[in-house]
């Protein structure tokens, strides 16, 4: 299974009806049929916006939404989609993956604190690398 877990899609405010099953299928296209990805807030709540479109069939991972299962069948298509959050703190920006729905961290703070509090939510912090959706 591959995983892409650092995308912002577009701006929140151009997610349309036809975003859902854009982004799961483009997805597919670039990972494989069994996929995971990030849809990444950044002063935003994108990824509340998301998982809200319609769309392909999606089961909710925790009592929080902390991620959603989008299955297709007729393609053989599983992926998973996870919330995460760009936070900027004193020392930088970091990556911080399986937020529940509606669940934002405080910006621009020590990093320690970051840490501390992403560790509170059961979530993990990474580094990215170039993101799925950007231009090649």
């Amino acid at each position: 299974m591959k995983a892409a877990l650092h995308e912002h899609l577009k701006t929140s405010s151009k997610l349309n009806d036809f975003s859902f099953n854009y982004a799961i299928n483009l997805a597919k296209k670039r990972l494989g049929s069994e996929c995971v990805f990030g849809v990444i807030d950044f002063n935003d709540k994108r990824y509340d916006k998301f998982i809200g479109l319609p769309g392909y069939k999606r089961y909710y991972i925790g009592e929080d939404k902390r991620a959603i299962k989008a299955v297709n069948s007729l393609d053989n298509l599983n992926a998973i989609v996870v919330h995460g959050e760009e936070v900027p703190t004193k020392q930088g920006h970091v990556l911080v993956i399986g937020l529940g729905s509606k669940t934002f961290l405080k910006h621009n703070r020590i990093i320690e604190d970051t840490i501390k509090e992403a560790r509170d939510y059961n979530s993990f912090l990474f580094r990215w690398i170039r993101t799925l959706f950007s231009k090649k």
